[in-house]
């Protein structure tokens, strides 16, 4: 339970990793029976298109080394396995992949789910699979069989708690949360409803090196956008998260996949609130301070400090591209779906929402790179 005031990254911790948190029990998440679906659940194939990058970005690898961050319940390995071993870019090389993920219970069914799908498969010998809470554990239990891994992210960084900021002539806030009876009578009204709990905002010092780099880069947009304030996340604790994964692996290349975009994507006049928010049953909750921890909370993810830090730790980032137009653009993907379609007569058309504009999967997603 949530008893005090505390800022909103903290209440999202709580909600989502806390004893009973979101993604800490047996409750199903995905796919029809849970609350929302991911390009893992639309198709198998968008695990064997990621499967095919990663044989393209190892080819002059003897073993293909790949981690998953946010493995959840294995659904991408169990795709991406699989196909990996029928590609001819494989040509006999090795495959060991690595699935990380900070709930107990996914790890679990991850492990099941994973190895059921490389049961009986002709190579299955030259795939080995590992689990781990954490990257700095999973160094620990395997030394340094994936260091300079190829890694791999699919809506993890949204689930990484963030705080709710807004950035006002006056200076910079940032979003509380407390029982209704403990916000403070001359607080300023929060972006986020609710009712035994209630969202307000308080001035923040700008002395401290988070609150100083995410000035830097807001105030700007007040005058860019001739507005009074804009509002928007801002996750310190993903920043470390990054930066903490990239010194223990010392990637190859890294992938992420996610909502959001560069900062004037996610942040402006057109997201009076921010964007953060709840589902349940694959509806939007109304009211996810008083609804946690019964729903997923999300937000959209603002890639440039993601990119800055991937630049700082040795690796290029490419420039954003939507999953869509990635996925399609890959070289030989036609290979890829044409192989598709012989297991899956129909498979190819069913995923079409993996590549779709105009509000399909295609374009509400952001591939994000660095090698």
């Amino acid at each position: 339970m949530i008893h005090e005031p505390m800022p909103f990254f903290a209440f999202m911790d709580q909600a989502l990793y806390g004893e009973n948190g979101y993604y800490m029990t047996d409750r199903p998440r995905f796919g029809r029976s849970g609350d929302f679906y991911t390009s893992v659940q639309v198709s198998a194939l968008y695990g064997a298109l990621w499967g095919h990058v990663a044989l393209m970005d190892s080819a002059d690898q003897d073993t293909v080394s790949v981690v998953e961050l946010g493995c959840g319940d294995g659904g991408l390995a169990a795709a991406m396995l699989p196909a990996m071993l029928l590609s001819p870019r494989l040509r006999g090389r090795k495959i060991e992949y690595a699935g990380v993920d900070l709930s107990p219970v996914a790890l679990q069914r991850a492990t099941l789910r994973v190895g059921t799908a490389l049961e009986g498969l002709s190579g299955r010998e030259t795939v080995s699979t590992v689990f781990a809470r954490t990257p700095a554990a999973l160094v620990e239990s395997t030394g340094d069989r994936f260091l300079g891994a190829w890694v791999f992210g699919n809506e993890v960084l949204d689930a990484i708690p963030c705080d709710v900021v807004r950035v006002d002539r006056s200076g910079l806030w940032r979003l509380w949360v407390a029982p209704a009876k403990e916000v403070p009578p001359d607080a300023q009204p929060g972006v986020l409803a609710g009712g035994a709990r209630r969202s307000y905002f308080l001035a923040q010092d700008r002395d401290q090196a988070w609150a100083r780099e995410l000035w830097t880069h807001w105030a700007p947009l007040l005058d860019e956008f001739a507005v009074d304030e804009v509002v928007g996340e801002w996750s310190v604790g993903m920043s470390q998260w990054v930066a903490g994964m990239l010194v223990d692996l010392r990637p190859r290349t890294v992938n992420f996949v996610d909502y959001g975009g560069l900062l004037r994507d996610v942040v402006g006049p057109d997201r009076p609130r921010g964007s953060v928010r709840g589902y349940r049953r694959h509806e939007l909750v109304d009211n996810i301070l008083d609804t946690t921890p019964d729903c997923d909370i999300t937000y959209d993810v603002n890639f440039e400090p993601v990119q800055r830090l991937l630049g700082a730790h040795g690796l290029r980032a490419s420039a954003l591209q939507r999953q869509g137009a990635f996925l399609l653009g890959l070289p030989d993907v036609l290979t890829v779906l044409q192989t598709f379609e012989q297991q899956y007569p129909g498979g190819v058309r069913a995923a079409s929402s993996l590549f779709m504009p105009g509000g399909g999967l295609g374009d509400r997603f952001v591939v994000c790179r660095a090698e």
